[in-house]
């Protein structure tokens, strides 16, 4: 993937990332059994996000067009994986991971060293990275993480590569990265599309025009997929969920109940009496009961027709009760940063293969605690609690150390720091969707941006340290 002007000995050591993370992460599935099907009770057909099985053989193509609940490459190449390799469709799939977890790891060393300039510290950062355990459970683990990992590192690693050479191709690789990221993971909204096509233009100054019609065309990708939700299903994104997601996190620890509400007609009683994400015939009595002839919008899962319907109703009324109770909204956004700032192999999920590593392991059931129980019980999370707010305070502080408040400089600051921006803009994204939307799974959602807030940070702290440097080697001589 690495350039070809690149120096062979860098692209020794990328290569050399690579292998290493593909080398121990085969050797913990076949010596130590990190392995996809650790848990049995987790196959295939056990997720919300995944259709099942046997839909995926009988009507492939007619399964993906109509999904509504999740955007559509994680059920593409699961389906393709079960046609493929029958029996071994989840095997299959973590090689795959395995690929993409090694490839990820090559990124984030070239990002590494782009930014800090040091050939050996750079590889002994990117080694360390490339052994993250949380990588190495999440490639044995079937929904979407490791993909979105992908994208976003791929994302920011092309926009690096076009600082160097080739920027029509190096920003174009871009944008389909970030329009494969909006397929795989609903929380990347298709609305950041045009912000990223407007960016890529302005970075490819001259040839601007070239780059946004090329991202353009790329994008019809996402907006095909969005588009067809808004007339097939009456909503504008990639997942059905979102209402129900908003009320999941609105309504915990509401100790007075809903009853009053619904008495007085602000929200529906179906809200009130029936949790969200329960199989369509509990929403059925309460009118939600359309039919379909197509097989996947007829089953009683997820998938269902009537789905986008009623979690629309769960979103309306989540935003009822999140603006009469702010406070209670704000406090359980709270507790999605304290989830979310755990260390990712904690996730339940992985708890089978994180034991094999001997990794420390705590279970962190969603309780009614106090902020103050929470930060006391947050143990190795203080570390993301503290660098994520830290570290974009720090690259704001020194952007405006840089670049002062003139907007003309802003422009030439948007230009040179523009793998630094972009790598800002997935950490503020991720952090503040996965806690404002959702509570419960927090830390799954932490894993994609973490070892890119590690290259962040560690660019900052190098920025920091040169900038001490020259400002030593300008001071007179005593």
């Amino acid at each position: 993937m690495e350039c070809q002007t690149r120096p062979s000995s860098f692209r020794i050591r990328f290569w050399t990332i690579v292998c290493l993370h593909l080398g121990v992460a085969l050797l913990l599935k076949h010596g130590l059994g990190i392995d996809i099907e650790a848990d049995p009770d987790r196959p295939w057909d056990y997720f919300w996000q995944t259709i099942p099985s046997a839909l995926l053989k009988s009507g492939f193509f007619e399964s993906i067009w109509n999904l509504h609940s999740q955007p559509p490459l994680l059920n593409v190449y699961g389906g393709i994986a079960l046609i493929l390799f029958g029996k071994y469709q989840l095997q299959a799939i973590q090689y795959f991971y395995i690929l993409l977890g090694s490839l990820s790891s090559g990124m984030i060393y070239a990002l590494v060293q782009r930014t800090i300039r040091n050939n050996a510290l750079a590889f002994i950062i990117g080694f360390l990275l490339a052994l993250h355990p949380s990588l190495f459970l999440f490639e044995a683990y079937v929904l979407y993480t490791i993909p979105s990992t992908f994208f976003i590192i791929a994302t920011v690693y092309f926009v690096s590569r076009s600082r160097e050479s080739s920027p029509e191709k190096n920003l174009s690789l871009a944008v389909l990265m970030l329009n494969l990221l909006v397929l795989t993971r609903s929380t990347y909204h298709v609305l950041i599309l045009p912000a990223a096509i407007a960016y890529a233009g302005f970075l490819s100054g001259k040839s601007w025009k070239r780059v946004v019609l090329v991202s353009l065309l790329i994008s019809t990708l996402s907006l095909t997929w969005v588009g067809k939700n808004w007339v097939k299903f009456g909503f504008f994104g990639s997942s059905s969920w979102m209402g129900f997601n908003l009320w999941n996190i609105a309504r915990q620890f509401q100790e007075q109940g809903f009853d009053p509400w619904v008495k007085n007609g602000v929200i529906h009683e179906m809200v009130a009496r029936v949790p969200p994400f329960m199989s369509p015939v509990f929403y059925r009595p309460y009118g939600f009961a359309k039919e379909s002839t197509i097989a996947v919008l007829s089953s009683e899962d997820l998938h269902n027709i009537n789905v986008p319907d009623v979690s629309r109703v769960y979103g309306k009324d989540a935003l009822k009760f999140i603006v009469h109770s702010p406070a209670h909204y704000i406090k359980n956004v709270f507790r999605a940063y304290d989830l979310f700032c755990r260390p990712s192999w904690e996730y339940g999920h992985l708890r089978l293969n994180a034991q094999k590593l001997k990794l420390p392991l705590k279970s962190h059931s969603l309780k009614g605690q106090s902020l103050t129980e929470l930060l006391k019980d947050l143990g190795p999370g203080w570390v993301y609690f503290a660098l994520i707010p830290f570290s974009l305070l720090m690259f704001c502080l020194d952007w405006i150390l840089r670049y002062g408040w003139n907007l003309a400089r802003w422009k030439i600051g948007l230009r040179q720091e523009a793998v630094l921006f972009c790598a800002a803009f997935f950490i503020v994204y991720t952090t503040v969707v996965s806690c404002a939307a959702e509570l419960g799974e927090n830390a799954r959602f932490k894993f994609p941006i973490e070892h890119l807030l590690w290259f962040f940070s560690i660019s900052l702290v190098q920025r920091f340290l040169a900038s001490v440097k020259a400002r030593e080697s300008r001071s007179p001589a005593p």
